[in-house]
């Protein structure tokens, strides 16, 4: 599979993605990352420059918190198309929480072996360093906001 993302004749989902960036021990953020402007203490990511991922499955992830160098927290846009979902992603770091705050739609999270039911104007946290995946149960676009915050080493 990676030599087939590596040639441009596959498209990962973002669950692959995430799986190959934990082997590396990074995240994936810092895999898709594009050099912006980080300057010391201070970074900003331009509206041109949150790039959007899209899967084979049509789902769309977009880093919209700028990377700071040692910087903890992620900020993710997240939008699935109905009955569609990312598949399970590999297990974070030890100690890394997710919270997740859907704005639009209906999903089922599944964080280990238990499903969450999570309508619009619903959150939740979890340990994310146990598989998870997120899921649209609803007729319509979901989306969703996640911060990912990671200990750190």
């Amino acid at each position: 599979m990676i030599c087939d993302v590596e040639n441009g004749t596959k498209s990962p989902t973002i669950a692959v993605l995430s799986a190959i960036a934990e082997s590396f021990g990074i995240r994936l953020s810092d895999l898709v990352a594009d050099a912006g402007a980080v300057s010391g203490r201070v970074s900003i990511r331009r509206k041109k420059g949150a790039k959007k991922l899209v899967d084979a499955h049509g789902i769309e992830r977009r880093q919209l918190a700028p990377d700071l160098p040692g910087g903890s927290c992620e900020i993710v846009q997240i939008a699935i198309p109905a009955h569609k979902g990312t598949g399970t992603v590999a297990p974070h770091a030890a100690g890394t929480t997710e919270y997740v705050h859907v704005t639009q739609g209906s999903l089922e999270v599944r964080v280990g072996n238990r499903d969450y039911e999570l309508k619009t104007g619903d959150s939740i946290a979890f340990q994310a360093d146990e598989r998870h995946a997120y899921s649209n149960t609803g007729s319509s676009r979901a989306m969703l906001y996640v911060v990912i915050e990671h200990t750190s080493s």
